[in-house]
């Protein structure tokens, strides 16, 4: 689109995930640059877009339907910390109390907060049941058998 500002490759947007140039476009995830308000941006992790997707749903409803709410709504984005599985039994954490957990511990609070985060309990199950696998078994992470 031209006239679009863009900042590493990410497009501008303002405070409600518009495009400045085009204020009927929408841009979240890893297109859009979102100021935090603290002179950085929101992080492209797919938490962050999750969060502005559930935004602009918000504000999209806001405004077919004529709600003056919507107009007045800005994005906010809440970070809840930053997990990281490591390898077998080792992780790091930190959480957004500003706790840090490494090794072990780490690993344990990233399993904790993705089953946890996980929708169904179906697919948490299926999560469960490859994990409790996983201990047994290790996996082959690169295969050399592709035609």
């Amino acid at each position: 689109m031209d006239g679009s500002e863009s900042r590493g490759g990410r497009l501008v947007v303002d405070r409600q995930l518009r495009l400045r140039s085009a204020p009927g476009v929408y841009v979240i995830g890893d297109c859009a640059y979102i100021e935090d308000g603290k002179g950085g941006a929101v992080p492209s992790t797919a938490a962050a877009a999750v969060q502005e997707g559930r935004f602009v749903a918000r504000h999209m409803s806001y405004a077919i339907l004529g709600g003056r709410r919507g107009g007045e709504m800005v994005f906010g984005y809440r970070g809840r910390g930053v997990m990281l599985s490591l390898d077998r039994f080792q992780g790091v954490a930190r959480l957004r109390s500003g706790i840090m957990l490494s090794g072990f511990a780490g690993w344990v609070a990233w399993r904790f907060v993705h089953i946890a985060l996980i929708s169904t309990l179906r697919s948490r199950l299926g999560v469960l049941f490859d994990w409790t696998l996983a201990i047994f078994y290790k996996r082959i992470v690169t295969r050399t058998d592709y035609d």
